[in-house]
């Protein structure tokens, strides 16, 4: 049975088309410059063909790359910024003093939750009474051997007066051995003594002193709190800032006179120092004793610094692995674009696979040119990435006051994660391209 005239010679038509293209293709194998049409690529000629297509789609290719851009630098600075405020937070611990046990009021438990009882809950609508009076930091000190210090401290804040002008900061009561705990020393004057309790006098933090008394000597002038003045008599050498606060901007009275006129009688906390950090836990073991003959169980926590070091350690990772995992999202997102611009590569260029594997392209060579520029995109999104990362890193970080460590893990990590997306999602379109038959790729204009 033969064909009807029409269809025969249609028939004919389109086998000499392809006898045509197929010529072309051996010819254009030879003549054209461009390193598509080559059989078999090595690696180099695979990153030529993708910069070729990524230069020929400027526009598209950017804005694939913007979401890998976006999602490595988010990450790098995020994980940049927390590892920053974890440092901060541990260097404001450790200005708390070396070698400290601290104690508060009510049951804290630095593992978990602070209670299930509403007696054992201290904040909020459920605070549990203060019994930790003065005397029994005065007590305590008594019982610790030499070079042990147990300091009192009490907390306000409120505005101080120098003549005309007026100053807010932080206002503490506290005991002479202060500056022992705290590893301070004074830059002039002398801090109070135990004669000084009954006398209303003063040490300034030095920015306190700067912004209420200027280049001027502040020894031997009074200061206003409240309707109380008192005098100064030294300011304390500069100890800087941690983690958002300024540890000179402080004025601190005996917590006697803390206790007469602004209505505080007990205390905030104990600091107690042992004179080595190989007997911290000796001096916590014998600030428990004490205080379990004073207080009940339920009534005071003696945390060392290394337990407080431990418990804001273990917040950061968390915090840290929560802003990784929504900065990748970023990462994902970019990943998705990635292949979705690599379907439409695909189908833009089918007439170009075919010609490819007419003239002797193996399934295996289309593959990896198109994996190729897929990981092209994300390498230099992350490239790109991390330039910008360094930048925003330090902007932001001296906007919230935070240092960015910028540490070298952090790069690798977000760098090869982005290489790797690349990678994971253009692997399917580069299947579907390679698997694609010579002559209906051939067909499609």
């Amino acid at each position: 049975m033969s064909l009807p005239p029409m269809r025969h010679a249609a028939a004919r038509r389109r086998e000499a088309r392809l006898s045509s293209l197929l010529y072309r293709g051996v010819k254009e194998k030879r003549a054209l410059e461009g390193v598509f049409l080559r059989t078999g690529q090595s690696v180099l000629d695979s990153l030529k063909s993708a910069f070729v297509s990524l230069r020929v789609n400027k526009m598209r290719a950017s804005l694939t790359m913007l979401g890998m851009i976006i999602g490595v630098s988010a990450v790098i600075t995020l994980v940049s910024l927390s590892l920053g405020a974890k440092n901060n937070i541990n260097r404001g611990i450790e200005d708390i003093g070396t070698n400290v046990v601290l104690v508060m009021p009510g049951k804290i438990e630095l593992t978990g939750s602070l209670g299930e009882k509403p007696s054992e809950r201290r904040g909020g609508n459920l605070v549990q009474s203060n019994r930790i009076r003065p005397e029994i930091a005065d007590g305590l000190q008594k019982e610790l051997p030499d070079g042990f210090f147990a300091v009192p401290t009490m907390f306000d804040a409120r505005p101080i007066k120098k003549g005309n002008k007026s100053y807010f900061t932080q206002f503490v009561g506290t005991g002479e051995y202060y500056l022992q705990a705290r590893g301070q020393s004074m830059a002039s004057g002398d801090f109070f003594t135990h004669r000084d309790r009954g006398r209303r006098v003063a040490v300034l933090g030095s920015t306190a002193a700067r912004e209420l008394f200027g280049e001027e000597d502040p020894l031997g002038k009074e200061i206003t709190v409240g309707a109380v003045k008192f005098r100064v008599i030294g300011v304390m050498a500069e100890k800087g800032r941690s983690f958002l606060i300024d540890n000179d901007d402080i004025v601190l009275i005996p917590f006697t006179q803390m206790r007469r006129y602004y209505g505080k009688y007990n205390l905030d906390s104990i600091l107690v120092t042992a004179p080595s950090p190989e007997r911290v836990d000796e001096a916590k073991v014998m600030t428990e004793t004490y205080l379990s003959r004073e207080l009940g169980p339920d009534e005071f926590t003696a945390i060392p610094q290394s337990e407080m070091l431990g418990f804001a350690g273990s917040i950061s990772r968390i915090m840290t692995y929560l802003v990784v995992a929504i900065a990748s999202i970023s990462l994902l997102v970019g990943g998705i674009g990635i292949m979705n611009i690599m379907l439409v590569s695909v189908t833009e260029r089918t007439r170009e696979i075919g010609l490819r594997k007419a003239v002797g392209a193996k399934a295996r060579h289309i593959l990896v040119q198109f994996v190729t520029e897929a990981v092209v995109l994300s390498f230099s999104g992350g490239v790109l990435g991390m330039a910008l990362a360094v930048v925003g890193s330090r902007n932001l970080g001296r906007v919230l006051h935070i240092p960015a460590e910028m540490a070298a893990w952090v790069f690798i990590l977000a760098f090869g994660v982005s290489v790797g997306i690349g990678l994971f999602f253009g692997i399917y379109p580069a299947w579907r391209a390679s698997r694609l038959q010579p002559i209906e790729a051939l067909r499609q204009e």
